[in-house]
């Protein structure tokens, strides 16, 4: 079975929902649960050194965290963590491109991509108005996201749009198809896991 290293929810329930959430939506997508296991790792710089220890250990694993900025060519994703002005992650011997994915530039933009789901998690007074309607969610930046999101879910009953109490359920309820067409990123990751 890989190990997938996902940024997000260390422990307890919330580690336990981010799990199980990120399950149903790979299993969505057509990809065999019997050959993945997501781990929930909690902050990002968490999740790559667990992946970095699995590596050296086992040779078969991935890493998938928000790329906190833009990035469109998926052969710089390396390139992108191992820079010093950012992350300063010094790509692990032996591992290719294809072992580190990312949620350009969040999560966040997985979860836009599917305004419907949103707006039947929200209910009543969600703001569909206010969510992007460009076919590559890739081009929003995080802070235009988060505020989107917050935006149009704070009148609703369920309350302003928080990660954690929200993220890891939105991530169970979207359709993977759709986040794939316009996130071409996860649909990387997709055929990479789909191909195992």
């Amino acid at each position: 079975m890989v190990k997938i290293f996902i940024e997000g929810a260390a422990k307890g329930d919330l580690s336990t929902e981010c799990r199980q959430n990120f399950k149903a939506f790979f299993a969505k997508a057509n990809i065999d649960m019997k050959k993945i296991d997501p781990i929930a790792c909690g902050p990002r710089g968490i999740a790559f050194k667990r992946f970095r220890r699995s590596w050296e250990k086992r040779k078969e694993c991935y890493l998938l965290v928000d790329s906190e900025r833009p990035i469109s060519d998926p052969r710089e994703v390396w390139t992108l963590l191992s820079d010093s002005r950012n992350d300063n992650w010094p790509k692990p011997s032996g591992s290719e491109d294809r072992h580190c994915h990312l949620m350009v530039e969040c999560m966040e933009n997985w979860i836009l991509s599917d305004a419907n789901a949103v707006k039947d998690y929200y209910g009543q007074n969600f703001n569909s108005n206010l969510m992007p309607r460009r076919t590559n969610l890739e081009t929003v930046s995080k802070q235009e996201t988060k505020s989107k999101l917050e935006m149009a879910t704070r009148d609703t009953t369920k309350g302003k749009y928080s990660k954690g109490a929200h993220s890891f359920k939105l991530i169970g309820l979207i359709s993977p198809s759709i986040v794939e067409s316009k996130c071409g990123f996860c649909r990387r990751l997709f055929n990479e896991l789909r191909n195992l």
